[in-house]
This record gives C-alpha cells, sequence and structure tokens, in this order.
C-alpha cells in the first residue's frame, strides 16, 4: 500500500512538473505557477506523512497499546514478553519499522535518551521480534541488556517500544509500561545463579 500511494504522488509530481514546463513555455504564467505549485504541495505532503512523525503527534495515527505479560530466563538471558493489539512493525502504511526497547525510571523515557541521557536508560534491546500473532493480539519478546545498575527498592522502570522508519525516520513509541526493578534483579540473579550442563 506505500509504494503504491508513493507511486502515485511520484506521478502526479510528474505530471505536474511537465505541466508546469509546458505552460511556461506557451507563456501561460498564472496556469504555470498553479502546477509548480500543486507539484510541490503532493512532495511536502509525501515528506508529512512518510518521513516525519507529525500524523503520529497529530492524532491522525493511532499509536498501538502494549502491555507487560512476564519477565523469563531465555538461554541464559532476560526476556520481556510484551502484547500489542497491533502489528508494532507494520501498524501504519505497512511502513516496516525497526523496533527498540527502552526503560528508564523516568517515565518519559525517548529513544534519543540512549545517546543524550545514558545515565538515566537502565534497559534497552534492539532485539524486538515478533512471536505470535492471535486475532488482535501480537505477542513480542525483547531480549534486554541492564546498561545501568537497578536500584534495590521497588522503583518502577517505565519501558517504551519505539519504532524507527527508514534513516530513523518516521519515528514512534508506544505507550509506556513499568517493570517493578525487584522483579527484574530477582530474573537477573536467577540468570547469575543458573548453571549451564
Amino acid at each position: 500500500m506505500t509504494y503504491t500511494i508513493l507511486s502515485i504522488s511520484t506521478f502526479l509530481i510528474a505530471v505536474f512538473f511537465i505541466s508546469f514546463l509546458i505552460a511556461l513555455g506557451m507563456r501561460v504564467r498564472k496556469t504555470a505557477y498553479t502546477f509548480l505549485v500543486s507539484s510541490i504541495m503532493i512532495f511536502v505532503l509525501d515528506f508529512v506523512v512518510f518521513y516525519t512523525s507529525i500524523p503520529g503527534s497529530l492524532g491522525i495515527v493511532k499509536m498501538p497499546t502494549i502491555e507487560l505479560v512476564d519477565l523469563k530466563l531465555v538461554d541464559n538471558k532476560i526476556a520481556m514478553k510484551l502484547v500489542a493489539d497491533k502489528d508494532l512493525e507494520r501498524f501504519y502504511l505497512d511502513h516496516g519499522f525497526l523496533l527498540y526497547l527502552g526503560g528508564a525510571y523516568e517515565p518519559d523515557v525517548t529513544y534519543t535518551d540512549r545517546f543524550n541521557k545514558q545515565d538515566s536508560v537502565i534497559i534497552w534491546s534492539s532485539d524486538v521480534l515478533l512471536k505470535t500473532h492471535l486475532v488482535d493480539k501480537y505477542y513480542y519478546e525483547a531480549i534486554i541488556d541492564i546498561k545501568n545498575p537497578i536500584h534495590e527498592t521497588n522503583d518502577p522502570i517505565h519501558c517504551r517500544v519505539f519504532m524507527l522508519g527508514f534513516l530513523g525516520r518516521p519515528y514512534y513509541e508506544t505507550n509506556a509500561i513499568t517493570v517493578s526493578g525487584k522483579s527484574l534483579l530477582e530474573v537477573l540473579n536467577e540468570a547469575k545463579t543458573e548453571t549451564p550442563f
């Protein structure tokens, strides 16, 4: 669907631009500039829809929501099991997003915290995979890395799944879910005490 829309809009831009050149050659300036403005507007609209997060911020696109299912050990690594109401990789115009999961003690964790506030990011995963799909439920598993020490207290760690398009644009994020630091520490300790045979 994405490619169909892009090819139609590219065709329209080409038609309007060629019409602009023809009208300009015929010295019909008013018509020529109408075609030029039309092709520029279609180009800008394409850019906004396909390469920015504006449709999500304006509420035009309904963001997926996630829920925490479980924390488990998978091959001696901590796996966070999630369920989403939409396919996170293809929820908007069948776009094909890359998925990342990040978590911090601050409730407003963002993707850029990984670079700008490295001390605040507690958990991170670039390994978020769809495991099963049943009716309107999509089950994901994220193998997480611990980036900073976890507090001994039961402070919640706020996590989000970040969806990045081609070249990091557009960028969307899910709702925040919370994981208790205590339960994460328990799974982490279980991973350390497990001995391979």
